[in-house]
């Protein structure tokens, strides 16, 4: 089996390791670092470098509700959207990512984590998805992602057998 990613990169089952560098909320806020840690990437030959495209809005209410507070961690007595306005990357910093990538010749791709986000995403050509665990039970969004017909890794840490089955026959409506 192989999987072409892109002109660039594909995966062969019996070919070398892929590395994928992973950039979350480890950019602290600023475009530089978050710039950084693609060049970073590139520079000690990672194959991919995998990031998260939300905003809050996309995955919380902005709410002082006591079912939006965090009750234990790093977080506890802040809301989710304070959570997610500090951790995420913002969709105008993706643009300069993007072209960043592609002229350092380094594959981005992203866990969307909305319609929203893939839409960004189709308009800036990404070459494959990973669908993030929590989102393994939003058929909806994976629905809309596969028929986009593109590679897919799926996360299944948080996963049942039975959502991994249910999320696995929606991809396979429109690929393999």
């Amino acid at each position: 089996m192989k999987i072409k990613i892109n002109k660039n990169l594909t995966i062969r089952e019996n070919g070398p390791p892929t590395i994928i560098a992973e950039i979350s909320a480890n950019h602290l806020g600023k475009k530089s670092f978050f710039l950084n840690h693609i060049r970073s990437a590139a520079k000690n030959g990672a194959d991919m470098v995998k990031i998260q495209t939300y905003e809050p809005q996309d995955i919380t209410l902005k709410s002082k509700s006591k079912n939006f507070k965090i009750n234990s961690g790093t977080w506890k007595g802040k809301y989710l959207w304070d959570l997610y306005k500090k951790a995420h990357t913002p969709f105008s910093w993706h643009y300069d990512a993007f072209k960043l990538a592609k002229k350092l010749n380094i594959t981005l791709f992203s866990s969307p984590f909305s319609k929203r986000a893939v839409d960004l995403l189709e308009k800036l050509n990404v070459p494959i998805y990973k669908i993030a665990s929590f989102e393994i039970t939003d058929l909806d969004l994976i629905d809309y992602i596969s028929k986009k017909k593109k590679p897919i890794i799926l996360s299944t840490g948080m996963a049942t057998l039975n959502e991994i089955k249910k999320a696995i026959k929606v991809i396979e409506k429109y690929h393999k």
